[in-house]
């Protein structure tokens, strides 16, 4: 189903301009349109910095991250410091935190843009009550060369935020 939905998207993006080629030379049209690609090495980074969340250790995934990357959780702007803060308050709360049915892939957008997306669903055992909990999100990681300069991240916080004072 996911391959079906990115082939459509793909054919979507692909169909708004109308692309001229030669030599692998593409024109820039008004219409945004891109490629797709799935195991590349900015997917493969962004799933590099997923493990390092899930082990508590992002701060072993700095160097994925400018200087000053702008990093936003749910429109809140942070720095990386305090993102690895945020997130490793988490696991004073929550056990077995991990993420499933996730998919990552990047698009590289004809304006030059590089983006990886990433949908996960993410779980985690609530320590006091041995409650599990489950919420979908979603991010994404915009590039300038190898390193990550922007990066949003959105899910609901209700009930996790709620496990956080239970």
């Amino acid at each position: 189903m996911k391959k079906i939905l990115i082939l459509l998207f793909s054919i979507s993006i692909i169909s708004c301009g109308e692309m001229e080629q030669n030599d692998n030379v593409i024109e820039k049209t008004e219409h945004h349109y891109g490629t797709i690609e799935k195991d590349d090495p900015k997917s493969l980074a962004a799933q590099r910095f997923t493990k390092a969340y899930e082990n508590n250790n992002l701060a072993s995934v700095a160097d994925l991250f400018t200087e000053d990357a702008k990093i936003m959780i749910n429109d809140t702007d942070l720095t990386f410091d305090q993102m690895v803060a945020g997130f490793s308050e988490g696991f004073k709360h929550y056990e077995n935190i991990h993420h499933t049915d996730a998919d990552t892939f990047t698009m590289h957008y004809d304006d030059g843009e590089v983006f990886t997306n990433y949908w996960y669903s993410w779980h985690g055992t609530n320590i006091k009550t041995q409650e599990e909990l489950v919420v979908r999100g979603y991010a994404w990681f915009r590039w300038k060369d190898d390193k990550v300069f922007e990066t949003y991240n959105a899910f609901d916080p209700t009930a996790y935020n709620a496990g956080m004072t239970e």
